[in-house]
Order: structure tokens, then C-alpha cells, then sequence
């Protein structure tokens, strides 16, 4: 450009020689205007008052920093010129090519409105949407193109490789990204030879998919994940927790509410890790049912102040389980998907509706606060010092200014003191960074549009973060909704966590419990309870899931083969990935099908007569929840009353802490074996075998300076009044002051036990002692089966 101005300098002089009276006076004109521009260009203040660069087919401008550098002082008024220039012609989007050596560019482009769209080698691209209207600009490319090769020799032998770095130990296909410029096929040829040296030649294409991560990948499958709950015969579901008990123990003479409280105060203190989902569908083209099955992994991730900020307890045996069994620790914390049930769901609402409703107040009063708070004097100087940074702005020619960075009641403070002395000056607004920190703004006024779509999409913006927020919780949501027949083994726990953690809190009566669960989940079924149950309870000698997918294989069972979906994932059997969530719900879902079979055969029905909620089949065993740990309550009935066992054999007595269970067997003799259940070191349930004589033993033990023995019903009783039992009458004199020598070493009486010969031991719930061996109570090691053993979690 500037070698164009010698010339129009050398018009000057070629003039001054033609000599020619009659023109001489425009000649001056001329030459003063020519030496003029002639002395600006020399400024260089012509032609790089705005920047020039390139116009694209969209009304946009695309500065490029290596083509148009300038000094940053001269960059500064030369960009206040252009935007003023650009916005007058009306153009849209304007893009900043901005070089590595420039980036001295990018904070002042930023505090004009620029935000960053993509960068690469060298570069970085930022960008700003003029116009009043929804920015126009797409977001950059955001998905990762990546092959695997599928390669077979010969032989029909299949290549697989092994990474060097890895978390769990597996073979994989040869594979990797694909490179840039690069298409599928030579990327998938070059990625064998890379990490095989072997040459392959391609053929075609075998699948195509799509697969984004954590609550990215959860919000895409979504729509998909309820579809198929919609077109779904049953649903089989599956839970892996932090941990299962806390110091309390369910007592094996436990009530029904009693039982409920304890599992209840585990529950909220421990945390559901994975969820696996299983989707089972008849498809009548083939006579059979498909599957699909889904893992989630589940973590309360606090994406705002609106989420709760959850606590919950690791139990160090549950994490050892987990790990032993290969569970993907790092994948809970980093890629787990968050939920809130519908009580959380409702606050969050209520707050997001109040704020939106305050901005709309604070922005038609001038952002005048009504109701202003006292200053703290610890504020005042920082309060102070923000009003001069604003005041400071509002006289340059920015258009925003980054604030000191604060917490949120001087973010308050600050808002109201501008409204104040600012009101209708200047705007506030607090953002969010990359890394989900606020950052805090004040900017010019723009026009009352743009301020209302700002708002607009504002809005939009917290109900899409309420709606991730949500998050697992849409799922099972829609599962309440859908009323299908809901399927899970020793399904209790995984009930209560489920309806807890996503649906409503769990209340405190165990009545409006049964009430509430069979309001939100109305079809559900215990494959334990089915087949501990009459026909299938002879055939079914184990009824833990592994045991019952081996007996499974032989007659007069037949184990379905379930295919997957088309367009679905899911497991098979061989995948043997037990305790992973999913694969839990798969198996579960393939012994419902399996005992479903086995019951249609008989009764002669096809088994998809079977398989609905209103099957007349299926009614004696629905909405009923095995119990694990009660001595004689086999079921909790969730749209009925319970059994209700008679326990006039079972008496309650205090002793001595010295006791062990040689003293109560020996104190017990006379009424035969026993079975003891401990509360404390000081108490515990006695049940007698032979119930008759419960009676005479409480008659005959009822006076003693010792113990004290009563009624299992009046012991209840007084635990519903809230009457402190009485300790034995030794306990009492061994608490006088002057019989106290000093402390005594606590020994327990709640002895361990090996359940399965695995090397490790429970807490025993209760104990079964004999008086003679042939008067042993029998299926005394399906009693001991019954109380809980990490190792044998998969039941």
C-alpha cells in the first residue's frame, strides 16, 4: 500500500511543471489534497483505520493477525473503529485468526466481547456475533474419529493385541485415531502396521458407531434408553454399592418396621456406585425375546450450589469386593452420572424459578436492591475499591470488565451497591468459566432486545443445567411412568436404594413405605422369592444367581438364548462379568425367562402369557420382596399385609456382661435347645425349639437375682413406649460405686463364623444351641446361609 503513495508524490511535482495558467487553481486544489493524503499515508492513519480482512459468504470478516499486525496501542483503537464500522454495515460474524506471536491480542479481544472457538498449532480463533439475534456460529468439530481393524487371516483367526498401558489387563483389536487429512481406510491399515507389522489389505466395512463419554454420552442415549423401556416386555435392574451395613445389625427376631428403620439408616449413608439396567422385548418375527442392557455408573456430582452436596460412607469390605471383581473405580468419579429424586428436583425448580424472577425485578428496578443489607466493616474497603474499578470503566471505551474475584455474599454486596449508585448504567452478571468457577462481570447496557434475549437464553441454559442435573433420574423416572413389570434378585436393597435415591425419599413409616413403593414401582418381582417359592423351590436347591444360572442348564429347565437388539448393546452368558451391574441385570433377567418357561409349560400357555403385570400366573409371587436376615418373615408383601409369624416361643433376657452362650444354653437346658439372637453384651432374644414350653421357662426363670426374663410381646411393647428394659439385677449391683475394682476387658459374645469355607468371617446374628445332638434343629445351615457374607453378595 504505502508504494503507492511515492507516486501520487510525484503527481504533486509533474503539475507544478505543465506551467498552464488556466488550470493552475484546480492544479492547487489537487495538490493540496494529493499532499495531504500523501502526509496521512506517511502517518499511516489511511486504510488501517479499520482492519481489511476477509469477507465470507456470510456477511462474517476473518482477521488474520499474521496478514494485519499492528503494535498493541494501535491495535486497541483500530479494533474500537472496526466494530464501530462493522456493526454500521451490519455484518455478522467477525473472527480473529490470532497468531502464537501475537497473543498479546487475546485479553484485549476478550474484553471486547470475543470469546475463543477452537485452536491448533500456532493459532487460535476467537470469535463475535454482532447482530441481536442467536449467534449464528456452530461450535467447533467436537468428535474424535477413531478405527479398529478387524483382521483374519487364512485360518479365520482373528488379530488381537494387547496395550502397554492399561488399567485392567484385556485384548483388543489393533486401532487408534484417525490422523489428520487421513481417511478410515489408510487409517486402519497404517494402525495394524503400527502395532503389528503386519500388512492387511481392506475389504469393507464391518459397524459404524457413535460414542461420546460420561453425561455426554448418558445425554444422547437418553432418548434411546427410554424408548426401549417403552417397547419393553419387563425390565430387569441391578445395583453395586459403596457399602451394605453400618454398626447396626438386623436382628434375626427383628419386626417387620424395625428391620425397615435399620435398612433405611443404611441406606442413607451409603451410596449407590453402578446401576445396570436390562431391557427385555418379545419379538413375535422370531418367536423369542431381545435384549438390551445398559451399566451406568452413578456419582453425585455437585455441578452447582442448587445440587446437594451429598455425603456418604466406603465400606472398606465392599470397596475390597469390588476391586476384587474389577470394578472401574475411576470411572464412578470422573465419567459417573448424577441424578436428584423428585423431592431435590422440586426445590432445585423452586430456587431456578426464584432467582429468574428476581433478575427480572432487579432489572426493572435499575438493579436497585429493594431491601438492602448492612455492610459488614470487613467489606467495606473491598465494596469500596469495586465501585471504583466499575466507575473507572464506565469512562473508557470498554465494554466489559472482569471484577475482583469473590464470594458469593459480596457478589450480593456488589450487586447492590451498583444499583445504587450505577442504577441503569451498568450490568452485572456472573459466569462460569471452563473449569465451572464464577467469574464476575460488569458491562455496558445494550438495547432492551438484547438484554431480553440475553435473558432468554439465560434461562435456557439453567433448565438445560437442571435437566443434567436430573440426570439418572430421568431414567427410572420413566420406569415409574411406563408401569412395567420391574425384575431384580434379592431385589429389597437395590428397591429401597432405588426409590431413595432417585425417586423420593424414603420415609420414616414403614406402612407409608409399602404404600409409596407400591404407588411408584406397582409390578415388581423377586426372582429369589420366586424361586424360594412353591413349584420352583423343589427344583432350586441354591437360589444364589450364580447357582441358579447352572441349574438352569439342565432339565426340566430350558435357558433362553436372547439376542441382542439391532441398534441395542447388551451381554451374553460367556462374558462371565459378575458384579458388574449390567451383566447382574442380564443374568437376572435370563433366570426370570427361564422360571417364567418353566411355570407356562406347565400350565400350557406360551410364556409371554406369563411374562405381563396382570398375569394370573404371576399375581401369588408380585410385590413381594424376599427377606434376607429374619429369622421367620420369608417376605415383605409391598400391595398386602405380611405374614405375621407367631413368636410367643421367643423371650427376652438380660444378664451379666460376663455372660457367654455356655450360661444361657446351660440356663435353658430344662426347655431344650435354643437360639439366641444378641442385641447387646448384656441382652439378647431367646427362641425355643419346643415352643410349648416357652411358657414354663418364663414362669420358672421369671425370679432371679441374676437375670431378668420376659415376654418377646412385652419387651415390643415396651420398646413402642419407649420404657427403658430393666437390667438384671446383678447388672445392677456390679453398677454401685463401691463395687467397681476397675475397668474389665469387654468380651464379645457374638462369635464369627465362616459361612462358605472362603477363609473369611461374619458377625454372627444368632445361634442355634442344642441340648442333645439328636435334638439338633434341622436346616441349621440354611440358617446360617441367611445372614449376611460379603463373599456371597451375589445372590
Amino acid at each position: 500500500m504505502n508504494n503507492v503513495f511515492p507516486c501520487l508524490s510525484n503527481l504533486n511535482s509533474a503539475l507544478r511543471l505543465l506551467g498552464n495558467v488556466t488550470l493552475k487553481s484546480s492544479t492547487n486544489k489537487l495538490t493540496s489534497r494529493v499532499q495531504n493524503f500523501s502526509n496521512m499515508a506517511n502517518q499511516g492513519n489511511i486504510a488501517e483505520v479499520i482492519f481489511k480482512g476477509t469477507e465470507d459468504r456470510f456477511n462474517g470478516i476473518t482477521v488474520d493477525s499474521s496478514k494485519e499486525h499492528c503494535s498493541t496501542d494501535t491495535f486497541r483503537k483500530k479494533l474500537e473503529d472496526s466494530l464501530k464500522s462493522w456493526i454500521s454495515t451490519q455484518k455478522r460474524g467477525i473472527w480473529f485468526k490470532v497468531a502464537l506471536e501475537h497473543s498479546e491480542w487475546v485479553p484485549i479481544l476478550v474484553k471486547k466481547g470475543f470469546d475463543f472457538h477452537h485452536a491448533n498449532n500456532g493459532f487460535v480463533m476467537m470469535y463475535r456475533w454482532l447482530p441481536s439475534t442467536i449467534c449464528g456460529i456452530p461450535p467447533f468439530a467436537h468428535t474424535m474419529v477413531a478405527v479398529g481393524a478387524l483382521v483374519l487371516n487364512d485360518k479365520s483367526e482373528v488379530l488381537a493385541v494387547q496395550e502397554k498401558h492399561f488399567i485392567t489387563e484385556h485384548w483388543k483389536f489393533p486401532g487408534g485415531v484417525v490422523e489428520p487429512d487421513e481417511n478410515l481406510i489408510n487409517a486402519a491399515i497404517r494402525e495394524v502396521k503400527e502395532e503389528t507389522n503386519i500388512d492387511c489389505e481392506f475389504r469393507s466395512v464391518v459397524s459404524m458407531t457413535h460414542a461420546p463419554k460420561g453425561i455426554a454420552k448418558f445425554k444422547s442415549s437418553l432418548p434411546g434408553i427410554k424408548s426401549a423401556i417403552s417397547d419393553a416386555d419387563f425390565i430387569s435392574i441391578d445395583c453395586e454399592f459403596s457399602g451394605l451395613t453400618l454398626d447396626t445389625t438386623v436382628n434375626a427376631f427383628d419386626t417387620y418396621e424395625q428391620f425397615y428403620n435399620k435398612l433405611k439408616r443404611n441406606i442413607n449413608n451409603f451410596q449407590v456406585l453402578q446401576f445396570g439396567l436390562g431391557v427385555f422385548r418379545y419379538d413375535e418375527a422370531i418367536d423369542a425375546y431381545k435384549q438390551k442392557c445398559y451399566n451406568f455408573y452413578i456419582f453425585p456430582q455437585p455441578i452447582n450450589r442448587n445440587v446437594p452436596d451429598r455425603r456418604f460412607i466406603c465400606q472398606a469390605s465392599s470397596m475390597d469386593f469390588l476391586a476384587k471383581h474389577n470394578f472401574d473405580f475411576n470411572k464412578v468419579f470422573h465419567k459417573g452420572i448424577t441424578y436428584l429424586n423428585k423431592s431435590e428436583e422440586t426445590t432445585y425448580k423452586q430456587t431456578l424459578d426464584e432467582r429468574q424472577k428476581n433478575r427480572a425485578q432487579s432489572a426493572a428496578n435499575g438493579n436497585y436492591t429493594a431491601n438492602p443489607i448492612l455492610i459488614p466493616d470487613d467489606d467495606k474497603e473491598f465494596v469500596e475499591s469495586t465501585m471504583n474499578s466499575i466507575k473507572t470503566f464506565l469512562e473508557s471505551d470498554e465494554d466489559e470488565c472482569l471484577l475482583p474475584q469473590c464470594n458469593s455474599f459480596r457478589r450480593r454486596l456488589i450487586y447492590q451497591t451498583t444499583g445504587e449508585r450505577f442504577r441503569n448504567k451498568v450490568n452485572l452478571e456472573t459466569r462460569k468459566t471452563d473449569k465451572r468457577e464464577p467469574a464476575f462481570y460488569a458491562m455496558k447496557p445494550n438495547c432492551p432486545e438484547k438484554l431480553a434475549e440475553k435473558e432468554r437464553k439465560k434461562c435456557e441454559e439453567e433448565l438445560k443445567e437442571m435437566e443434567e442435573a436430573v440426570g439418572f433420574s430421568a431414567v427410572i423416572q420413566h420406569i415409574a411412568e411406563s408401569g412395567k413389570l420391574v425384575v431384580g434378585h434379592n431385589l429389597c436393597l437395590d428397591l429401597l436404594h432405588t426409590i431413595d435415591k432417585f425417586l423420593s425419599p424414603l420415609p420414616d413409616d414403614y406402612d407409608e413405605f409399602k404404600q409409596c413403593a407400591n404407588c411408584l414401582l406397582p409390578s415388581l418381582l423377586d426372582t429369589k422369592y420366586l424361586a424360594s417359592t412353591p413349584p420352583l423351590k423343589e427344583l432350586i436347591n441354591n437360589s444364589l444367581l450364580a447357582s441358579m444360572l447352572n441349574i438352569f442348564k439342565n432339565e426340566p429347565f430350558q435357558r433362553p438364548t436372547l439376542e441382542v437388539e439391532e441398534d441395542g448393546q447388551g451381554y451374553i452368558i460367556n462374558d462371565k462379568k459378575e458384579h458388574e451391574a449390567g451383566y447382574d441385570a442380564f443374568i437376572t433377567g435370563i433366570c426370570f425367562l427361564t422360571m417364567a418357561s418353566y411355570l407356562a409349560k406347565q400350565e400350557k400357555v406360551h410364556v409371554r402369557d406369563v411374562i405381563s403385570p396382570h398375569s394370573k400366573l404371576l399375581k401369588p409371587y408380585l410385590n413381594k420382596l424376599f427377606v434376607l436376615r429374619l429369622q421367620d418373615c420369608p417376605y415383605i408383601n409391598l400391595s398386602g399385609k405380611d405374614p405375621t409369624p407367631s413368636r410367643d416361643h421367643v423371650l427376652h433376657v438380660t444378664f451379666p456382661k460376663e455372660w457367654k452362650t455356655s450360661e444361657l444354653t446351660q440356663l435353658f437346658s430344662p426347655f431344650g435347645s435354643i437360639q439366641v439372637a444378641w442385641l447387646t453384651d448384656t441382652s439378647a432374644y431367646v427362641g425355643l425349639h419346643k415352643r410349648d414350653q416357652a411358657a414354663l421357662a418364663l414362669s420358672t426363670l421369671s425370679q432371679s437375682d441374676t437375670y431378668k426374663v420376659i415376654s418377646y410381646t412385652r419387651h415390643q411393647s415396651m420398646l413402642k413406649t419407649n420404657l427403658q428394659v430393666a437390667p438384671s439385677p446383678a447388672a445392677r449391683k456390679k453398677r454401685e460405686p463401691e463395687m467397681v475394682t476397675g475397668p474389665r476387658p469387654v468380651k464379645s459374645r457374638k462369635r464369627r463364623i465362616d459361612v462358605n469355607n472362603t477363609g473369611t468371617t461374619s458377625r454372627r446374628v444368632f445361634e442355634t444351641i442344642t441340648e442333645q445332638p439328636e435334638e439338633e434343629p434341622e436346616n441349621i445351615a440354611s440358617k446360617m446361609a441367611k445372614m449376611f457374607d460379603e463373599n456371597s453378595a451375589w445372590d
